[in-house]
């Protein structure tokens, strides 16, 4: 289980958004993100938390999904990604604030 209070780096900068989908080159792997995954990875801006990142979804998703649906949807993304070595949890700092 990952630490939902920490900051979320990306590690790769080889991405580019085309017709609101995400398209990520990460050798030896090419990833496209589904239309939820895509508005996580807008969100990732090295200040957001995972739990930021929840809750502005819970938000936008609040008539469609319900919040534990939402919730484990983006843990198991940020999982996926930390693995795939695309992003990194960071402590967060004073600084950050």
């Amino acid at each position: 289980m990952i630490n939902t209070n920490k900051r979320v780096e990306e590690i790769t900068n080889r991405w580019k958004i085309t017709d609101e989908i995400v398209y990520i080159n990460n050798p030896p792997e090419n990833y496209v993100l589904n239309e939820t995954g895509t508005k996580i990875w807008r969100l990732i801006n090295g200040y957001n938390t995972v739990e930021d990142i929840i809750n502005k979804l819970i938000k936008e998703f609040n008539e469609i999904e319900d919040e534990a649906t939402v919730r484990s949807y983006v843990i198991e993304f940020f999982e996926q990604a930390i693995e795939n070595k695309l992003v990194e949890l960071k402590e967060v700092s004073e600084e950050d604030w």
